[in-house]
């Protein structure tokens, strides 16, 4: 079985950050200890196939398209930071994204030897829980700006459920691989008080037969 896991865009929506003060990081842009309550905003896009040795090559669903997953919604996240020195930083990342929709299908599907007649019942479920851990490393620390870099790995744990009511159909699908993804991170002083933070993270992998991908 073949599917494309994640690809989605996030946008950092609330940032609700506690700070401790700066001890031994001397630079008004960091922070020494920082834990944030955050709500990204996430767009989906899921597809799976199912081959058989003696069928061939299967079906391939849209989660969303085909089966009424939702798209896009907002998901919570959470995360703490270590600024260790003025160019070293550590930092600890939980999310969740979790999605479920319960639908009648709209045409016939044939789904590994088995028929999905016309308005069939299909109730499907699809959760990726990551924890994520990384490092950025700063070579450019300015009086106003900085910029950084960095290598993370990131714990995927994903579940998928696909029943259809009426028709001997029950699929289950889990997995669970460290991941390792690269990011980029911007800041600058605006006034005495505020800063703005504009980063770029990027994930592409294929571990046997899954396949996915995340950009932020």
């Amino acid at each position: 079985m073949r599917r494309v896991a994640i690809a989605f865009i996030a946008t950092a929506l609330i940032s609700v950050a506690v700070t401790a003060t700066a001890q031994g990081v001397h630079e008004p842009l960091f922070d020494t200890f920082n834990f944030k309550f955050e709500a990204s905003w996430v767009h989906t896009s899921t597809t799976i196939r199912l081959d058989s040795e003696n069928l061939g090559e299967g079906t391939t669903l849209s989660f969303e398209d085909d089966l009424g997953l939702p798209d896009k919604e907002a998901v919570p996240s959470l995360s703490f930071e270590w600024q260790v020195t003025r160019r070293h930083r550590l930092g600890v990342r939980w999310q969740d994204i979790k999605r479920d929709s319960s639908t009648q299908v709209l045409e016939e599907i044939e789904w590994g030897g088995e028929i999905i007649p016309i308005e069939a019942n299909v109730t499907l479920g699809f959760d990726i829980k990551t924890l994520a851990i990384d490092y950025t490393y700063y070579p450019w620390v300015k009086e106003r700006w900085s910029g950084g870099f960095g290598l993370g790995f990131r714990v995927l744990d994903l579940k998928t459920t696909l029943t259809v009511e009426n028709v001997e159909l029950e699929e289950q699908i889990n997995g669970t691989a460290p991941l390792p993804y690269i990011n980029f991170e911007y800041r600058r002083m605006i006034g005495e008080r505020w800063r703005v933070k504009a980063a770029l993270g990027w994930l592409e992998v294929k571990i046997g037969d899954i396949k996915g991908g995340q950009y932020i």
